[in-house]
Formats: C-alpha cells, structure tokens, sequence
C-alpha cells in the first residue's frame, strides 16, 4: 500500500490549480482535440466501489482505466473498519432492512434495497474469491438493532487481520487492488483528478481530466462509472446539507466531484443530508485534512456538553449515527448544546494508553502517528490540559460550577457502581487525579451518502427518471442509505454496486 505523504496545503493547493484548468461544464465530444487515452469503460475513483467496478468491467470483456484524484487508492474503504454485511436469508433481511429505513425519513428505493439484499447473499464467499489464498473472514456483528423483526438474518464480516495489520479496510482494499493492477494489468493513473465529461449528442462518451497540471482527454466507447465517493470534503456542500458541524474521518479527496459532473447531465440528485458512518472526531492541527477519533483507553471519562453536564450512556450511542444524538438544536440559546460535546478525564487515563483509534480513519492510517503516551499531542495542543476542573472547564467555556458537580457525581458513581445514564460501572473508574484533560469532540463522519440515484443497473438517474446514456455510479456516490443505515451496507454496497455497473458499462452498445 502506498502510504504518500499529504497536507492540507499541497492538496488544496493540488485542486486549486486542477480547477484552473478547467470549469465545471459538460465537455462536447465536438470540441475535443485528441483522446489521449481510451478504453470501453473508464472508472473514475479507486476505492472500494472502483475496485470492484473495474473487476466487473475488465470479466465482462471490456478494456478498463481508472483514474483516482489522489496520490494512491482505497478511498473510505481503506479507512474504514472494512467490514460488510453477509445476508442468510434476502426475505427476512429485507423485512429488517426496511425496518431500519422507516427510522428515518428519507426516501427509499425497495427494488434497489432488494436487489442489494439479494447480491448479498453469500457475500463472504465473492470476497474469498478475489482474496489471497489462505485469507480468513471473522464475523465480528449482527444486527445494529437486533429487535427489528429479521435482524438474524444479517451479519457482518471483515479480513481476519494478519501479523498486528490494523483492523480497517486495508487488507480488503489491497485485495482489490492487486486484481486490478497486478492481476488484470488495468491501468490506474494516480494524481488524476476528473474534471467534466464529454458527451455527444446527451450520451456520455468520456471524461476530462487533470494530469500534471494539463488537461487529458479519455475516451469511454462503452460508458463511464462514477464511483468517486460523496461530498464530505466540500465545506459549502456540508454546510447546506448536514446539520451543526461536521468533522471527516474519510479520505479528503471525496469533495462532490461526481455530484457537480452528474448534475450538468441533469441527474436527479437524493440523501444529500445522509452522513454515513458518523462517530466522533476531533481536530489535531490545520495541517491535517482529516480528523482523529477518540479511543478512551479506561472507563475513567465522561462526556459533557456545553453546560458541563452530562447527557447521556457514553457506551451506548450508537456511532454510526452520531450526529442524530448530538444534532439539537436549542432555539433559547440559539446553539448546538452538543457540538462540540468534550470528553474529560484525568491523568490515570492518559497515562492509560493512547487516547485515539489509530487503526481506522485518514488521520491515523496516512497522516499521523500518534505516540504511546499521547504527550506530544498533549504539547501540541490538541488535547486540553489544566491542574485543576474550575482550570479546565474556563478552558472549555463551561460553568465551572457544573462541571465540578458532574465529575462529583460521576465519582460517586463509580463508587456505588451506579449511573443514573446506566452505564457499566465495572468499567467505571473515578475522575481525580489531576491533571485534567478534556477534548473538544464533534459528529466526524467517514463520508457522506448524498449525490445522483441510480437505477437497478447502476445507471445514474436524470430528473425526469431515466437513465442518463452511458452513465453509471457505484458506492457512496448517491448510495441508497440515508441518515440511518446497518453497520457494514457502506463497504457491502460499495462491492455490489461496484460489481453491477461493471458488468452493465461493459455490456453496453
């Protein structure tokens, strides 16, 4: 796996001269030069979804070039925890599914929610088949919410990790990765962001892009996939689709680049405000694209909000919808009470281990590696630090009154092995040797799911419900998840919907 450095800078700075080059209009076939590359389907993206497309296309007969925007692939694969979900029975586990779904109030599509169902079936078994021999699946899940009538009818499943790799999506995109480039000899031409397509007469016949600095031209002679993530980068897009503020756990190159090029094309655009994945983050410096999410390494913490109060079962939250819990908005105060919500705790934790989940996310897997005392970071600031919690809550802006009145509450607990929000107080440990720390924590999503729908086919949808010519999407790109969704549907849909709009641009005419 390459593991380039990247900052903040040089990536903006990267795009900022891309977009120079060219504006975000749709490109005419008449209007181009030369092609400077060609192949049946072009595959813009290298993640999960792209991967797995670009398999697809490359079985199904058709010639294949990827092209990635940043410096290697894996996308939120990659980063993620890398798990996916393994269906015993499509009957039941759509009854559950549809179940989830009706939690929120996002539109659904039955017959996609079915199909992806159906090709899930036995996902554990595609997987092994383009894995190394001798690799091992662990199910490590089930049903996120195992009330719901067919909740057993799902599970999740992940690469067994091997010699200490980190438990995240790296081994199955490597996976992946190794059929494209070295198995199946399909080119992936990094540091390559797409710009525009090309069309002629309204069919999609190729994509712009940007090449050291320089415009390219590929041609597509069967159709192009947009498996390119969502828009959890783009600071406008965030701004008028998700709630409060949002901090990203996923790679920074998904910026709604296939949002812009699919909507010129009049594509139907849906779950604009679904945020897949969303834990907790926080912010380790400018120079760093990506947020870090915290990893308590004892049960001496509790979170508080803006009044320096508790508010709910730290334990319990589930984080793959973490803005739903921390997303109210107070119409006295006129604020988010919540965000940030801080984790306070003391010196035995910190001397505990380190304070983050270093094993997932962009931050901790290609931009920094945290220390095993976490002081450095500690120094750096990152991580507030005060000899006293009257110190500590004037560094957080709390009431110093309340803050002190919870953490007494908290210890009090520990000792009676009771909390008023139902915690575990086995794993309960007080809160009183200084120094105190506390960590501004907000929602941090590993990426969106907002952008064009697609059909059963993976065929990107315009306004008036057909299918946009010789245009397809995988993955999170217009996934059909919305603001609430299974744990392990991400990386599955990725690899399904990567797996049909293949097949479908490679069998075009």
């Amino acid at each position: 796996m390459m593991q380039d450095s990247i900052t903040r800078r040089n990536f903006v700075v990267g795009s900022m001269a891309a977009a120079a080059c060219a504006s975000a209009s749709v490109a005419l076939a008449e209007d181009v030069a030369q092609w400077d590359q060609e192949a049946d389907v072009v595959v813009v993206g290298f993640g999960g979804a792209g991967g797995s497309a670009a398999m697809s296309a490359f079985d199904a007969g058709a010639s294949v070039i990827v092209l990635e925007k940043m410096p290697f692939g894996g996308g939120d694969t990659e980063v993620s925890t890398g798990g996916f979900l393994n269906v015993t029975d499509p009957e039941a586990a759509f009854t559950y599914i549809k179940g989830v779904a009706a939690f929120t109030v996002s539109e659904t599509d039955e017959d996609w929610m079915q199909l992806y169902l159906n090709e899930s079936v036995g996902m554990t078994d595609w997987v092994l088949s383009f894995c190394p021999e001798g690799t091992e699946l662990i199910e490590y899940g089930k049903a996120q919410y195992p009330s719901l009538e067919g909740a057993d009818s799902v599970s999740k499943f992940k690469i067994y990790p091997q010699n200490n790799e980190p438990t995240s999506g790296i081994p199955l995109f490597e996976a992946l990765r190794s059929n494209v480039e070295d198995q199946r000899q399909i080119p992936v031409l990094y540091n390559t962001p797409a710009k525009r397509l090309i069309v002629d007469n309204g069919v999609v016949v190729g994509v712009e892009a940007i090449q050291d600095s320089a415009i390219i031209n590929v041609k597509a002679n069967k159709g192009v996939i947009l498996a390119c993530g969502s828009y959890e980068n783009n600071d406008t897009m965030k701004r008028n689709c998700l709630i409060g503020e949002t901090r990203i756990l996923g790679t920074p190159g998904n910026t709604g680049d296939g949002i812009r090029m699919a909507q010129k094309l009049g594509a139907d655009i849906w779950h604009m405000n679904g945020a897949g994945g969303c834990a907790w983050g926080f912010e380790c410096g400018e120079e760093h694209q990506a947020a870090a999410r915290p990893a308590m390494p004892t049960g001496g913490f509790i979170w508080v909000d803006k009044t320096g109060k508790r508010f709910f079962n730290e334990e319990k939250m589930e984080r793959h919808s973490a803005f739903l819990g921390v997303g109210i908005f107070d119409t006295v105060t006129m604020t988010y009470p919540r965000i940030p919500m801080y984790i306070v705790f003391d010196e035995n934790n910190r001397a505990a281990g380190q304070l983050v989940d270093s094993k997932t996310g962009f931050f901790g897997l290609h931009e920094y590696t945290w220390s095993a005392d976490n002081m450095p970071e500690i120094e750096a600031g990152w991580i507030l630090r005060a000899d006293s919690i009257e110190e500590l809550a004037q560094l957080i802006n709390v009431s110093p009154e309340n803050l002190a009145a919870t953490i007494e509450t908290w210890n009090a607990s520990c000792e009676s092995k009771e909390d008023s929000f139902g915690r575990d107080m086995d794993w309960g440990r007080p809160i009183a040797e200084p120094p105190f720390y506390a960590i501004p924590t907000y929602p941090a999503t590993m990426g969106a799911q907002g952008g064009p729908k697609r059909n059963t086919s993976c065929q990107i949808m315009d306004v008036e419900g057909n299918p946009i010519p010789h245009l397809f999407s995988a993955g999170e790109l217009g996934s059909q998840w919305g603001i609430m969704f299974q744990p392990g549907v991400a990386v599955g849909e990725a690899l399904v919907t990567g797996r049909l709009a293949g097949k479908a641009a490679a069998t075009m005419e």
